[in-house]
Order: structure tokens, then C-alpha cells, then sequence
């Protein structure tokens, strides 16, 4: 089921159609430039002369589209007084089809709009999957110098969800995951600006969207202060400084990270001067316990895969001098899975009905049911599996616990509302997982955050987020930090889907079951159900030779 709304955005949303919280859904100059950036930007009008009360409330929502000189044309609308006293950022309300302006007494107007969306002060967007009933807004009209203005209006924007994508850009902020060696993205809206890197910095101290609150951590504290960005676009730098109470040089060497990755929104950034209370941190200031993180990371290219009856692993797909075989004489086996370390493996066995560990080349049988899903490791070496009650559970094979090792953990869902788990993927970072839920035949794209103790043990997932995907999906996996490579097992259609508004539809493979990632979308391969595996090459599918199937990357 697609939702309308905003542009092309693959909107993040906090609920669906049939799920708990009807109320709305979290999507998710010499100035910088954004590194994705391919679309121009709006220049507004200003108001014409002799413009009636209707045509300059019109213009003003118009106007909205154009931030530059912090949305001076917007301004021009308004009064002397109101225009120094309206705030634009609050919030941005993204509607379709025509405002509508009713006059009332006294030169009141009601202005209604069909709103399928708003983005927050934060840049967090919640989509509606049914519009609400329009509720009017109130815009006081008076004349001056013998011109329409308006006097007061509600403070934030008015955007035509069509110009949306246009006015709008999406931004990563990074946290980190438990173990402080993972860099987690988190996609925010915001409008064109001169002081975009400083807002950004701003929304980095205010913490992660809530589906990862409890999931990512941050070298910062609510009590900092942003009191500069400055780009000096000849030596491609970028001055930040950071004010706040004093702190430790690993929590400093951890902040100076986030503002690196944060720079890598933009093209025109070299080099990072990050201060804190004046004082320059510096690259090479590398305490104890810091782990320097790169965002551009190698692909692991080592698989896992079935030979006829045999699980076997070799260093990459089509390295067959390197094979081991791991496991003999399994029962019908299906979807191998390796861990990053290449130390664990799973499987499943007898049609789906049984989930096997391997810990070096020992295989042990950790849950019988039905319907189980292909497995996920993450890096912590935790097994994961879902089967059709939806129950999800779990293992590590390398525990000391007998009942982590063989019984597993129960991970709660607290959203699941009796939604049926087709396939689950955590991602790299191990702080999301990805799931395919269904119900009456509708299935649906999420991704939730996951509650870790201290030692990296899993206990729940937070609150879902819903990721729209262009095919009905039956099948997920992680093909990168923020993108997802869904299969539609039915049609043989797939896409990969990213959580910044970019959607691929890849050629329709016929019976393609499922797709491996290892870790990026330029090393992809698909299964098909009669065994045989294709690696993807631009959006379409070249055969790979050999008696290998299901052939899979770490995940």
C-alpha cells in the first residue's frame, strides 16, 4: 500500500493502516551544497500592487517555498510589526490541492488546507495516511501604505507538497551505536539556508528521532550551545564551535566525529575546525577508547551458501578454490546465513520449520516452529529469526548461557498488534532491524530501533517507522546505511528503497526470493527459487555459474 504526500520522498512514518496510533506517521550563494542536491532552488514572488486580501494570503503561502534571506519575500506579505515577530521554522504544514480562503468580519480570513503532512521544528516529517478533516487558520488582514498585509497568521510554512522536494533537502545526522564503533544515520527535512550546518548541529544537540532514543548514543548533552558555523568557501573549511560545560577528551574526540560526518552532507567541505568553548579539537586528539569511524566502508564479500546438501563458505561468490564446507548431509536446508565475523553461521532445515547455529563447524538446533524467517546476524554475533506467530527470538552461539546459546531471548515487539513477520534484517550497526509485516493480505515495509543492555544483549525493539516501497514487499535486506532492498516474491519485482527519497526498481527477475547485500547496493545477488543466484549489474540480472545456491553476504 502506497501512501500519497510529500514529493518523492521515501517518507519515514511512525504508523500505519491498521496499527496503534492512527494519528499520524514519522517519515525521517558561496553557501554549502548538498552533496545529494540535483534540484533548484525556488525564487518567490513579491506581492503586486493593488493586491487583494485573497491574493496576498495566496502569495504568502507561495512564498513559503523560498527560505533565502530567511524567507524575506514571505515577509514582504506581512505587516512592518508581524513581519519581525513571525517564525517560519516551527513547523511546515505540506498540503494538496488549493488552498482555501473564506473572509469573514472585520477583515478575518479562514484559510483551510488538505494537509498530508508536517515537518517539525526538528525536521522529523509525519505523513497522514487519510488527510484530516481541514481545520481553519486564522489570518488577520489590515492595509498599510495603502496595501493588503497580513497583520497575524499561525507561525511556520505552507508548502504545495508537489514544490516540496524542491524546497526541501534531507540531511544525516550521526549518532553512534552501544559499542561507539558504528555510525548510525538519522534523516532530517529541512529547508535551503545559509545557516543550514549550524541548524544542523542545533537538531544534533536535541538527540535522535524517538524510534532511536533508546537505541544510539551521542557525545553531546542538552546543555551545549551551538555559537558558530562559519564556511569560508575559499579554503573549503568549516569552523564550528561548541559551548558547554567542560568535559573529557574522549566524549570531545567522539563530538568532533559527529560534526565530521555531519559535513559529509555537503560537497563543498574539506576541512572540519571543530572548538569547544574556543579551544580547538583537534584529529589527531585520539584518547583511549575512541574509534575513528569512516562512513565509506568495504564491502565484506565473504558468503555463505548451500552446495546440494552441504552448507559451505568461501571468500567471495565466485572464489570456489577458497570453499569450506562447514555442515554435511543437512535436510532440505534453505537460506544460509553468515555472521561479519565469519565465526557464525545459521540456516534453516526441513521446509522452513527448523533454525540451526554454527559456531566454527558445530551445528546445533535452536528452535523448531514454522514459517521461519531467514535468519540475520548482527555484529555482536546475535542470531535473529522470526517465525508465523510473529514471536521474535534471538541466539548466541558463542554465549557461556545455555539459554542464550540454545533457548534464545524472547525480543519483545511492544507495536506488533498481531502483524505476522514475513522476513527480518538487522542492520551493520545493529541498532535497527528491518521487517516485512503483513496482515489480510496487505504487507508493509518497518524499521524499528533495538534496546540493547550494556553488553550488547537485545531486549526490545522500539517504536516502528514505516518506509514506503514502490512493490508490495514479501522480503527485505539491508543493502547499505540507509538503504533497503525489498523483493516481491510473487511477481519477481524489486527495488531498492532509501531512507533519503531515492527509489530504484530493479528488472523483474522471474521467481527471485530474495536478495544479499554486503553492505552496499553495488554487490547485491538474488536467489530464485529454483536455486540459482544472479548478481545485480546496474538495475538488471547476470546468472552466476556454478552449483552454489542461495549464495549470501554477511547479514
Amino acid at each position: 500500500m502506497l501512501l500519497g504526500g510529500v514529493g518523492s520522498i521515501a517518507l519515514l512514518m511512525q504508523a500505519c493502516s491498521g496499527l496503534p496510533d492512527p494519528k499520524g506517521i514519522q517519515k525521517y550563494s558561496e553557501s554549502l551544497d548538498n552533496a545529494d542536491d540535483r534540484k533548484s532552488a525556488i525564487h518567490a514572488m513579491s506581492p503586486q500592487v493593488g493586491g487583494t486580501p485573497e491574493g496576498i494570503i495566496e502569495g504568502f503561502l507561495r512564498a513559503g517555498v523560498d527560505s533565502s534571506d530567511d524567507y524575506g519575500v514571505a515577509r514582504q506579505y506581512l505587516t512592518t510589526e508581524f513581519a519581525q515577530q513571525w517564525v517560519p521554522e516551527v513547523q511546515t504544514r505540506i498540503y494538496s490541492e488549493t488552498a482555501r480562503i473564506t473572509r469573514g468580519e472585520d477583515n478575518i480570513y479562514k484559510v483551510s488546507i488538505k494537509q498530508t503532512a508536517r515537518v517539525d521544528e526538528r525536521g522529523l516529517v509525519t505523513s497522514f495516511i487519510n488527510a484530516p478533516a481541514p481545520t481553519p487558520e486564522t489570518f488577520e488582514m489590515i492595509q498599510e501604505g495603502g496595501e493588503w498585509r497580513i497583520r497575524n497568521c499561525p507561525n511556520g510554512l505552507w508548502i504545495d507538497g508537489s514544490e516540496f522536494d524542491r524546497s526541501f533537502k534531507s540531511y544525516r545526522l550521526y549518532y553512534y551505536d552501544p559499542s561507539y564503533t558504528y555510525a548510525v544515520p538519522d534523516l532530517r527535512w529541512f529547508a535551503r539556508s545559509d545557516e543550514i550546518f549550524k541548524t544542523l548541529a542545533q537538531t544534533l544537540i536535541m538527540g535522535p528521532a524517538n524510534y532511536l532514543k533508546e537505541s544510539v548514543f551521542s557525545a553531546t548533552y542538552e546543555s551545549m550551545k551551538v555559537n558558530g558555523a562559519n564556511f569560508d568557501a575559499e579554503k573549503h573549511t568549516i569552523k564550528v564551535d561548541f559551548g558547554g560545560e567542560s568535559t573529557d577528551e574522549l566524549q570531545l574526540a567522539r563530538l568532533r566525529q559527529q560534526i565530521v560526518h555531519l559535513a559529509s552532507n555537503f560537497t563543498g567541505i574539506e576541512t572540519v575546525v571543530f572548538c569547544y568553548n574556543g579551544h580547538e579539537i583537534l584529529s589527531s586528539d585520539k584518547p583511549e577508547g575512541f574509534h575513528e569511524i569512516s562512513l565509506v566502508t568495504q564491502p565484506n564479500t565473504k558468503v555463505v551458501a548451500l552446495n546440494e546438501d552441504r552448507l559451505v563458505t568461501q571468500r567471495d561468490f565466485d572464489a570456489g578454490d577458497s570453499q569450506r564446507t562447514l555442515v554435511e548431509k543437512i535436510k532440505d536446508p534453505s537460506a544460509p546465513t553468515i555472521g561479519y565475523d565469519g565465526t557464525t553461521y545459521a540456516y534453516l532445515s526441513e521446509g522452513r520449520k527448523k533454525l540451526y547455529t554454527v559456531r566454527d563447524t558445530n551445528s546445533s538446533k535452536v528452535w523448531e516452529t514454522r514459517d521461519l524467517s531467514r535468519p540475520s546476524i548482527d555484529h555482536y554475533g546475535w542470531v535473529w529469526a522470526t517465525d508465523h506467530s510473529g514471536t521474535v527470538r534471538a541466539f548466541n552461539p558463542a554465549s557461556d548461557s545455555v539459554e542464550e546459546r540454545e533457548k534464545g531471548l524472547n525480543i519483545s515487539v511492544p507495536w506488533r498488534n498481531g502483524l505476522v513477520f514475513n522476513s527480518l534484517k538487522i542492520s551493520r550497526d545493529g541498532t535497527r532491524g528491518a521487517f516485512i509485516a503483513s496482515r489480510d493480505d496487505t504487507s508493509m515495509l518497518i524499521i524499528s530501533g533495538i534496546i540493547r543492555d550494556e553488553s550488547g544483549k537485545p531486549r526490545s525493539f522500539t517504536e516502528l517507522v514505516r518506509v514506503n516501497a514502490s512493490v508490495s514487499p514479501h522480503c527485505v535486506d539491508w543493502a547499505g546505511e540507509q538503504t533497503l532492498a525489498v523483493v516481491n516474491t510473487t511477481t519477481g519485482e524489486a527495488e531498492l528503497t532509501s531512507l533519503n527519497s531515492e527509489e530504484t526498481k530493479l528488472d523483474r527477475l522471474e521467481g527471485l526470493r530474495s536478495m544479499s547485500a554486503a553492505g552496499d547496493s553495488g554487490h547485491i545477488i538474488g536467489h530464485v527459487d529454483t536455486g540459482e543466484c544472479y548478481l545485480l549489474e546496474e538495475r538488471g540480472w547476470k546468472p552466476i555459474s556454478g552449483t552454489l545456491s542461495e549464495i549470501t553476504y554477511a547479514g
